[in-house]
């Protein structure tokens, strides 16, 4: 996760799921013959969380880690404590 092309596939891995969620929203609002707010609501809570969750992810847990988490643990574990936190958020938000 420390290097570039771990944090690319999570990355993309992150993106995809977000447009997925998206397109099948869409395509239920489609079929339901909703009024526009419902192909438009659905739009802007999915840009809405992905920036708030962005802000989270860059600015808040990171910070949290350094000051609050890790200098509690002894160095040769905190690469796997950062791991579990990582699998830990995954199942939160499934």
């Amino acid at each position: 996760l420390n290097q570039p092309t771990g944090q690319l596939i999570i990355s993309a891995a992150t993106v995809n799921e977000l447009v997925n969620i998206s397109l099948m929203t869409e395509i239920h609002a489609i079929t339901a013959n909703g009024q526009w707010s419902s192909y438009v609501t659905p739009l802007f809570v999915m840009l809405l969380l992905v920036a708030v969750m962005g802000v989270v992810a860059v600015q808040v847990m990171p910070r949290l880690l350094d000051r609050v988490i890790l200098p509690r643990i002894a160095k040769r574990h905190r690469e796997n404590v950062v791991l579990g936190f990582m699998f830990a958020a995954t199942l939160m938000f499934m």
